[in-house]
């Protein structure tokens, strides 16, 4: 990912052992939220660095990598690869992955110290794609 700020580019390359497959979920003021392979990355607007305190890691359960990898995936795509972000209110945050080809939504909340922990976990189909590798776009319009 590039953004140039006064003639300069800043680059933010994420992993570099793997393919990402970002997709830019968010901007939340200064910052971006920025999804991929098993985390969501929160990088700061004004110089591409991470916010590394706030960062979202999120791997798909066990058992859902064993089936995905059962059902002939390859270990690439039997990853979690956040595909849906989407602010519920000032606080919280409602997060969805593929999740091994069996996709997962959580609902995150900051803490005291302002990091995103889990209030809640619950099925994602309807909400994200099961293929890392589908572009899909999605609005938030309110509580379920």
């Amino acid at each position: 990912m590039n953004l140039c700020f006064a003639g300069y580019v800043h680059t933010f390359l994420g992993n570099q052992t793997h393919t990402d497959h970002f997709k830019l979920l968010n901007q939340d003021g200064s910052s971006l939220l920025v999804g991929a392979r098993n985390v969501v990355f929160n990088i700061s607007l004004s110089d591409l660095s991470e916010n590394t305190e706030q960062r979202i890691e999120w791997s798909p359960r066990t058992r859902d990598t064993e089936l995905c990898l059962v059902k002939g995936k390859s270990e690439e795509d039997c990853n979690n690869y956040i595909r849906v972000l989407a602010k519920v209110d000032s606080e919280q945050l409602l997060v969805c992955g593929t999740n091994a080809y069996n996709p997962r939504c959580r609902n995150y909340a900051r803490n005291n110290e302002s990091v995103y922990e889990v209030i809640r976990e619950f099925s994602g189909k309807g909400y994200c794609p099961y293929d890392p590798t589908n572009n899909s776009t999605a609005i938030y319009a309110g509580k379920k």
